[in-house]
């Protein structure tokens, strides 16, 4: 019994050490914003979004290479 008990907390434990792919979980610092900073962030958060933009595209692409892999199976 206590090693599902175990197995539940390490489930647990590992969804919160996720990084979110969608939130900005950073720690805000308590010094003023810069300029400087805030296009630090945005570069930062550019670079997050085209990574995003780049595993979606890949992902569209394989699923149509293995819809058409399909059709060309079933003909």
């Amino acid at each position: 019994m206590s090693s599902q008990h175990d197995l539940q907390q390490e489930i647990r434990q590992a969804v919160n050490n996720l990084p979110s792919l969608f939130t900005n979980t950073k720690k805000r610092s308590s010094r003023p914003k810069t300029p400087h900073d805030f296009i630090n962030d945005q570069y930062h958060r550019a670079q997050r979004t085209k990574k995003q933009l780049v595993w979606v595209g890949v992902s569209i692409i394989v699923v149509l290479i293995a819809a058409l892999w399909a059709l060309n199976i079933s003909s």
